[in-house]
């Protein structure tokens, strides 16, 4: 579990490291810290139940989200399949 959370921790100041320097300064942190606001907020929309896991119906109904919200997030590449 600690290697993933090391992983995604260098994939976060990969993608938010805009001058290259390997670290995220305070603006870079600030743009990371709103992108997960905006995840967090699509997963909330989703966890109807508020469990704090979301489960195959809830699941099922994210698809849905995740296509039609892939532009929110600056996702490029190919469209979602739902």
């Amino acid at each position: 579990m600690l290697r993933a959370c090391h992983q995604v921790a260098h994939v976060c100041v990969a993608m938010f490291d805009r001058d290259r320097s390997g670290s995220i300064e305070l603006h870079e942190f600030q743009a990371l810290w709103t992108y997960i606001g905006q995840w967090r907020q699509v997963f909330d929309q989703y966890d109807r139940d508020r469990s704090g896991a979301i489960d195959g119906s809830e699941l099922h109904n994210s698809k849905l989200l995740l296509c039609s919200t892939s532009s929110l997030f600056g996702v490029v590449g190919e469209p979602v399949l739902c």
